[in-house]
This record gives structure tokens, sequence and C-alpha cells, in this order.
């Protein structure tokens, strides 16, 4: 079942573990509910000043702040779920706080219920897939366009924007020099486009098979296998049900 809602009503934020170690890297990731609108955002922790940098970056990004924020049991936004009876859960205070400043209320999935935060929690699916288009998921076009015409509009030093954005220089100055991200790589070109087959997962995350099969132009199996190599589990090859 699809779970849809209005347009500004819901956005939903989710973590998801690339490498641990020594040099652990992590995915920020934010769903918007009615278009499914994502913004991925890379780092090396996932402590709570992080967190909030990240949704500041998120909001900029969208030019907007839903009403709603959903999260599952992320230790920096809940600390402890029914502290004050059913529903009524102890928040993180300086999240808290920081929620009520910028004007959203944090909701929390109901426990065993992952169909509550389904669409992040099929980007968390994806995630290592992210890693093969670092610059491409990170800094789309339209946050690199956003960012520059900020930054010409405030007349901010490349220094000052790099603080605000939280991006280094170097990408600043070669957005300049050429906007648009650089989408090749080593692996060779195969039918089915693996980028874009990850993108219409995330555009269309509850569609059948044979429905991405209809739209890529190719059979099934070949969806199936593709979906494989992605590493995400989708929905039985079967016809929509007759009426």
């Amino acid at each position: 079942m699809r779970f849809e809602t209005e347009a500004g009503k819901q956005m939903q934020v989710d973590w998801g573990q690339m490498r641990g170690g020594k040099s652990p890297l992590h995915a920020f990731i934010a769903v918007l509910g009615y278009s499914r609108a994502m913004m991925v955002i890379f780092t090396d922790n996932m402590r709570y000043d992080t967190l909030e940098h990240c949704h500041r970056l998120t909001f900029d990004y969208f030019q907007g702040v839903p009403r709603e924020v959903w999260y599952d049991n992320m230790k920096t936004v809940v600390v402890e779920r029914d502290a004050y009876g059913e529903g009524k859960h102890k928040l993180n205070q300086a999240f808290y706080q920081f929620a009520k400043s910028i004007g959203f209320i944090p909701k929390l999935c109901h426990t065993y219920r992952p169909q509550t935060k389904g669409k992040v929690e099929r980007m968390v699916e994806l995630a290592p897939y992210f890693m093969m288009y670092t610059n491409l998921m990170t800094y789309p076009l339209k946050f690199r366009q956003h960012v520059l015409a900020i930054k010409e509009k405030e007349k901010l030093t490349y220094a000052k924007t790099a603080s605000r954005f939280g991006v280094g220089m170097a990408s600043l100055m070669r957005w300049n020099r050429r906007i648009t991200p650089c989408t090749t790589h080593n692996k060779p070109a195969t039918k089915i486009d693996m980028e874009a087959l990850a993108q219409d997962v995330a555009t269309y995350p509850d569609d059948y098979q044979y429905e991405r099969a209809q739209r890529f132009g190719v059979s099934a199996q070949g969806i199936r296998h593709a979906l494989k190599r992605l590493r995400v589990s989708r929905k039985k090859n079967t016809s929509a049900s007759q009426s």
C-alpha cells in the first residue's frame, strides 16, 4: 500500500552507513513525502551538530521547511519513546529547540512499522550505490545553481559561501568554471542505465518490475538482474490486478 502525503507536509530522514572502521563514512538522507525529491549528504560522523547542519543544508536546498519531519530511533533526536505516555516522546532538548526555531514538528515512525518511513528506508538501501556518483548525488545541478545564485545575490566570498553551505572552496571555484556535474565513469555502457534506474527507484519506489521494464524498454528479467546489482529488493514481477 502506498502512503501519500500532501505537498509541503512531510519529510523523512535517516542515516545510512557506507563504511565503518577507523575512517567511517555515513550518508544523511532526506526524502520529501509528496514529490520524493531527495537530498544526500556524506559525512564522517552522526553527531548532533552534524545532524543539525545537514538539516539546514537540506532546507536551504529545498528552499522551504515541511510541517513534519519523521525519524525512527535516532539517538540525537529521541531520548526515550513514550516517556510521558503513549505517543508522547522525550526528545533531545537541543534538537527540540532547533526544530521549534526552524518551524517543523519532529515525528517518530511507529515501532515495527517501517512503512511509515518507507520512502527514506528504500533510499538507505540504495546508499552504497550512491557512492559511485558522489559528486552527482551530493551536489546536484539544482543545488549548485542555488548556491552560486545566493553567493551572487548576497555578494558572499568563496570562504563565506563554503562555510554556509558546507562545501569546499575548490568545488565552488570549479562550479564557476563548469556548473554541470560530470556523470561519466569507467564502467562500460550497458543496455540499462544503472544511474537512471537508481533514480527511477527513487522517484517511483513502489512500482513493479514490469512497470520499470516498460519505461526502460527492456524485459522484466533484465530489470530484475539490474536491481540485484543495485542490491535493491523489489516487488515481484506480477501484472496489475484486473477488476
